[in-house]
């Protein structure tokens, strides 16, 4: 009798323990779905406030945010945060942006300086090359003096593109690969896995069939921010998918996939064996 009520006392503990973990589980996962929805609207503001000057898509910030937070230790979030202030700088096209967001993870990798600051600072030297090199130059990215005379030249004579390639190039040879060494270490790896399991309490939208000239995104691992409606918002529960991580929709049953169950043929039926 007392080993019985000893293992249900034992039981009961355990399934509490379980609630309060799955509480917690809950609780991040929706701080995390909030922070992406803040962080996707700035973006779509900053577009569309900026008219695409850039000539990036959403679309294609979040798919270059989601493969660098795969080989470095930032967080998808943190770099489509800092590509909506990149943005900002409407002079940076989109031959010159993602190598431009590259620069800023080596950048801020290199020096240890937030995010935030690295943007601010590359956004800078690339918007206007010859006043925004001053700020490179004190953040310990030097360039000589035959560098500027040619970029002030090149801004000169219209070609502002050929300066941003330039000042890129310089900012390659001497930081470039920073942000993905950091990745590759033991540290780097960890950070990666966390932020990857963080993708994965959030719940991704239900995958629709393609438009005509689309190919399916099954697979893809989308972005957590790419734009979900608010329904798929809400969905944070036990059944938080791990399609980003897994490239599959593993979310609750709704009622197209109940459909699909339901025609499914039972063990021994004569359809599963034609």
């Amino acid at each position: 009798g007392g080993m019985l009520k000893g293992g249900l006392m034992l039981g009961a503990t355990a399934a509490v323990a379980g609630i309060g973990a799955l509480g917690v589980v809950l609780g991040q996962s929706i701080k995390e779905a909030q922070a992406a929805q803040e962080v996707s609207a700035q973006l779509d503001a900053v577009l569309k406030s900026t008219g695409g000057a850039a000539g990036m898509t959403a679309e294609a910030i979040n798919e270059q945010a989601l493969a660098l937070s795969k080989v470095t230790k930032f967080e998808d979030d943190a770099i489509v945060a800092g590509s909506a202030i990149m943005l900002t700088f409407t002079n940076i096209g989109k031959d010159i942006f993602p190598r431009a967001t590259q620069a800023t993870l080596d950048l801020s990798t290199a020096f240890g300086m937030d995010l935030q600051s690295a943007t601010m600072m590359v956004g800078k030297a690339l918007n206007d090359p010859v006043k925004g090199l001053t700020a490179l130059g004190k953040a310990g990215v030097q360039f000589t003096a035959d560098q500027k005379e040619m970029i002030k030249g090149m801004v000169e004579a219209g070609d502002v593109a050929g300066a941003q390639t330039l000042i890129l190039a310089e900012l390659e040879k001497q930081i470039g690969g920073s942000a993905v060494a950091a990745g590759s270490t033991m540290t780097g790896q960890m950070e990666i896995m966390k932020n990857a399991l963080g993708n994965v309490m959030l719940p991704a939208p239900r995958r629709r069939p393609a438009p005509p000239g689309r190919p399916p995104l099954v697979g893809t691992g989308r972005p957590k921010h790419h734009n979900r409606g608010p329904r798929q918002d809400d969905k944070i529960g036990a059944h938080g998918t791990a399609s980003v991580v897994l490239g599959i929709d593993v979310g609750p049953l709704g009622e197209d996939d109940g459909a699909a169950a339901a025609d499914l043929p039972e063990p021994g039926d004569p359809r599963a064996h034609p």
